[in-house]
């Protein structure tokens, strides 16, 4: 095991998220911040908030914030057809790789993770992703718009360069209702330039897609669920950090980082990857065992 190419870049704003009465922080940076201090990588962050963001989860990294008179709010809201997403707020511009700090611009690992239409100039990071040794790509934001009230609609991808560009460097990373929205010719397009691609399933796991075939991977057993926001970022991290053991053990890998996740609220911070191993171990010792009915697969 050679472990992940360094220096490690994730871009992406912070949030500040309203859930069930309770104002939590949030993105994929924050949560991808835990998942690197789990691998014991100290990383680059890129992002935009307003000067009161939370910016607890970023500590121990190296943080380029840039000034904004707003941070990315979300309203989870529920309704007769389930939880609405609203974006009251969000920066007056996105984020640009112009934004990076110059010595940055030699990262080997590069995680995006933008969350709403506009929020990051992915074109101009197209540079940088073309010299990458690997790319990371949390789709929900090429394919987020706001509609009437600023709540969130999902959409099929927005064409970019920067996706146009892709390789096998590249590993996309979708939930299921993002996933059926690619069109035939869209996911063609990216597997044929040796892309992964990744439809995270929730309870049903992950499957992951590439010229050479696809591969389904079990959710993790997850023993008491508190909070499934974010573990969807902590799911993309771990596997991108962990994919020189192999796709299949990189993803189970990240099954067990997202199962951990979703007991806890917020981006709290995660069990090391010594710890995450055993719980694998641990786990793959209960093979062929009935396992408890109440616990269930983390939403990936």
């Amino acid at each position: 095991m050679t472990g992940p190419p360094t220096p490690l870049l994730l871009v992406g704003p912070v949030t500040m998220d309203h859930i069930a009465g309770k104002r939590l922080p949030g993105g994929g940076v924050a949560y991808g911040a835990r998942v690197a201090a789990a691998f014991g990588i100290r990383a680059r962050i890129l992002t935009i908030a307003a000067p009161n963001a939370d910016l607890s989860a970023l500590e121990g990294h190296d943080v380029h914030v840039v000034d904004d008179a707003h941070t990315v709010t979300f309203m989870f809201e529920p309704s007769a057809a389930g939880r609405v997403m609203r974006v009251p707020e969000q920066p007056s511009r996105p984020l640009a790789a112009s934004d990076l700090p110059a010595a940055w611009a030699d990262s080997k690992t590069l995680m995006v993770a933008p969350l709403i239409e506009g929020d990051v100039d992915l074109d101009s990071f197209t540079s940088i992703s073309r010299t990458a040794s690997r790319v990371g790509v949390i789709a929900q934001g090429l394919q987020r718009h706001l509609i009437g009230d600023h709540v969130v609609d999902i959409t099929p991808p927005r064409d970019s360069s920067f996706v146009r560009a892709c390789s096998t460097a590249f590993t996309f990373f979708r939930s299921q209702r993002e996933a059926a929205l690619w069109t035939d010719d869209k996911r063609a397009s990216a597997l044929a330039r040796g892309a992964r691609l990744v439809t995270t399933r929730g309870q049903l796991g992950a499957t992951i897609e590439t010229a050479e075939g696809r591969l389904a991977v079990p959710a993790f057993p997850v023993t008491h669920e508190v909070d499934t926001t974010g573990a969807g970022d902590v799911f993309a991290t771990a596997l991108i950090l962990a994919l020189d053991e192999g796709d299949e053990a990189a993803a189970e890998l990240a099954a067990a980082f997202a199962a951990a996740s979703v007991e806890q609220i917020g981006p709290a911070s995660l069990p090391t990857l010594s710890e995450i191993r055993r719980r694998l171990v641990a786990e793959r010792g209960n093979d062929g065992e009935h396992a408890d009915e109440s616990r269930r697969g983390a939403r990936a």
